[in-house]
């Protein structure tokens, strides 16, 4: 199954059983978007998180937008490994604050995605599909 499929079936899923309210399938662009992504590259998922910033997972890489600002995160062939609320000692966090944060280790560091609400875990699964991926290659 391709990384852009997996990600299809997950947000689907998701969404139809009612558990994902701030994703959506195929979005509407805006110009800034459609300007950031390279030749062919799709986006498949938007992802609005609790702050309001867009979080667009295009078929080859995550992208942050923050107002007019739009911010590479990560390629997927980076990511490693992700970690759900922290890297460590994630039991000293109160989960009801932290539940919907993420820790992607990329080999070269880190990037933290908070906020994503319940969107949180099919991009936990869809993260972990990756650096599956990413690690039988």
């Amino acid at each position: 199954m391709t990384t852009e499929r997996h990600l299809e079936t997950l947000i689907r899923k998701n969404i139809h059983h009612g558990y994902v309210r701030n994703a959506v399938l195929s979005p509407d662009l805006s110009r800034q978007v459609k300007n950031a992504l390279h030749p062919g590259e799709r986006c498949v998922v938007l992802v609005q998180d609790k702050g309001q910033r867009s979080l667009w997972f295009t078929n080859h890489r995550l992208l942050k937008q923050d107002g007019e600002n739009i911010i590479e995160l990560f390629p997927y062939d980076q990511v490693q490994q992700v970690h759900w609320m922290a890297k460590e000692n994630r039991f000293q966090l109160p989960k009801r604050e932290y539940f919907d944060r993420l820790v992607v280790d990329l080999g070269t560091g880190e990037v933290e995605i908070d906020g994503l609400d319940q969107a949180y875990l099919p991009v936990l699964q869809f993260l972990q599909f990756v650096a599956k991926t990413t690690a039988g290659d």
